[in-house]
């Protein structure tokens, strides 16, 4: 009986690592898409004009451009570790690493949540530049949008073997690649929130 039992467990590890990365895959999937609506719903900021756009509506409110831009340097601050990852060289968590990266990515994915309206202080890195903007923003962040979800599709793999991410804003904070994933999905949605009342705004003050 040995020998056959020896022959039934690796089928079924295998079995069982092609479902979980087909699940993986799925939720990914579910991620990229999104990011995608994210981005049209921004996209749909253009119809406004320039001088709305960058009109922020009090001077602790991010104008929309301002909004745009924090989202578009968010994706790009993590592009150099994802670069890495894709080409096999991310380190996996495991043990207490593990454990410590998933409490740590759970309790930040909470804070970006849009029901949670406490405000949240901006890391520099991601601080919108202090400048008038103009409709370039718009395509820098597509650009980086569709980069991030194509990222987001083919790291089914490293997503399963717990490949950390630093973040971008403090060396010595890591989490999963999944969470990661989750966090910045869930942030655009915050800052997608964030944008329309600032657009509620506009409107009450032509509309009183």
């Amino acid at each position: 009986m040995l020998p056959i039992i020896a022959v039934k467990y690796p089928c079924f590890n295998y079995l069982h690592r092609q479902s979980m990365l087909m699940n993986l895959t799925n939720d990914l999937l579910s991620q990229a898409e999104l990011l995608d609506q994210n981005q049209n719903e921004i996209l749909s900021w253009q119809i406004h004009g320039e001088e709305r756009l960058n009109r922020r509506p009090d001077s602790d409110r991010w104008s929309l451009y301002e909004i745009i831009d924090h989202l578009d340097k968010v994706n790009r601050s993590y592009f150099d570790q994802l670069a890495e990852i894709t080409l096999g060289n991310g380190r996996s968590l495991n043990g207490l690493g593990l454990w410590w990266g998933n409490k740590l990515g759970k309790f930040i994915l909470n804070g970006v949540q849009p029901s949670n309206t406490r405000k949240v202080k901006t890391f520099p890195v991601w601080t919108p530049t202090a400048i008038t903007y103009q409709d370039v923003v718009f395509s820098n962040f597509v650009e980086s949008q569709q980069k991030m979800i194509g990222y987001m599709k083919s790291s089914g793999e490293a997503v399963a073997r717990d490949t950390r991410i630093v973040s971008p804003a403090n060396k010595y904070l890591y989490y999963p690649l999944g969470i990661a994933f989750q966090i910045i999905a869930v942030h655009q949605l915050r800052h997608i929130q964030q944008g329309k009342q600032v657009l509620q705004f506009f409107h009450d003050e032509i509309e009183p």
